[in-house]
């Protein structure tokens, strides 16, 4: 895990909150793109990018039809890509110890 990645991820969910009210609509707020980011500022692509298509491709699944307000996926998309960089971070770390953990060898 890189030194800034917190704050940077406090700050991609800033900027998503923003992009998902009517300020800019600049698509930001997108799952994948948050993940995306998410995964350069902690330097781990192929965790971020998994979440991310996930979380996107049930975000282009709801319609907002009649009365029913969509999920606040720009949130979601940042917390569910910062929880799961952490537990890959803290995995790794845990790996990285010259007494393997059992959980390390099933990776």
């Amino acid at each position: 895990m890189k030194e800034g990645a917190w704050v940077g991820t406090l700050a991609v969910g800033g900027l998503a909150a923003l992009d998902g009210t009517p300020v800019a609509q600049t698509l930001a707020s997108q799952p994948l793109v948050t993940a995306t980011i998410l995964g350069a500022l902690w330097g781990d692509w192929s965790t971020a990018l998994g979440v991310g298509v996930v979380l996107q491709i049930l975000a282009a699944s709801t319609l907002p039809i009649g009365a029913r307000t969509p999920e606040d996926y720009s949130v979601g998309g940042v917390v569910g890509a910062g929880v799961a960089l952490t537990i890959a971070a803290r995995r790794s770390s845990t790996c990285a110890r010259p007494l393997r953990s059992p959980a390390c060898s099933r990776a």
